[in-house]
């Protein structure tokens, strides 16, 4: 399900001054009061506005929000970037903003697709050429940092594209190591349900047999 995008559902741009907002949300709640609306979808309509008016009135949960929708809706436009150092600036930007994130909230198809977009043919050509190999070490050291907020069987596509670059023997070996890490969690995921399936029938067994001993 997409995530409820509160500006629009008070019908305002990011723009909107406090005036804006508090305008926008007394001429919704006068539309969708589950008092004055019978509507089936009034109810859930007026909490999703009262959510968002919650959010976007306060100065600090809406700096939050803004920061968490910039990144959770990356602009389709082609990220350009004309050395590797902005390159690197642009990763190191990114993970600040991530770690002030609440990471239950990142939008992960929207991130992978933000790095992919870093990542895009004319950048990996760009490190090649480059002799500056302290900085791609760097960027991709920062990349694999973004890529923490990814779940172990969506990051791939990432990884693939970090192997495209030409590096030194060690960062190689620590994309691989990586590689393999995330593999390792995702197989661990998977087979998380079954082991509590496990524990749970042994728990079950257990307490069974102490009940016909007593």
């Amino acid at each position: 399900m997409a995530r409820q995008d509160y500006y629009t559902t008070l019908g305002i741009t990011p723009a909107a001054t406090e005036h804006d907002i508090k305008s926008a949300y007394r001429r919704l709640v006068k539309k969708y009061h589950p008092d004055v609306n019978a509507n089936s979808n009034a109810h859930t309509r007026f909490i999703e506005i009262q959510n968002a008016y919650k959010t976007l009135i306060d100065p600090i949960s809406k700096k939050q929000y803004d920061r968490e929708r910039a990144y959770s809706n990356p602009s389709p436009k082609k990220q350009t970037v004309s050395n590797p150092g902005d390159l690197l600036s642009e990763c190191l930007r990114l993970n600040r903003a991530l770690a002030q994130m609440d990471s239950y909230r990142i939008n992960q198809k929207a991130l992978i697709h933000y790095l992919q977009m870093l990542l895009q043919d004319n950048a990996i050509i760009m490190l090649n050429n480059s002799k500056d190999n302290i900085t791609t070490q760097k960027i991709i050291t920062e990349v694999l940092s973004s890529c923490n907020y990814i779940e172990a069987r969506r990051v791939g596509s990432v990884i693939n594209r970090l192997h495209a670059i030409n590096c030194p023997v060690e960062t190689i070996r620590q994309l691989v190591v990586y590689a393999k890490k995330r593999k390792k969690e995702a197989k661990q995921k998977k087979a998380l349900p079954f082991v509590i399936i496990g524990v749970t029938l042994l728990l079950c067994v257990l307490m069974f047999w102490y009940c016909n001993i007593q």
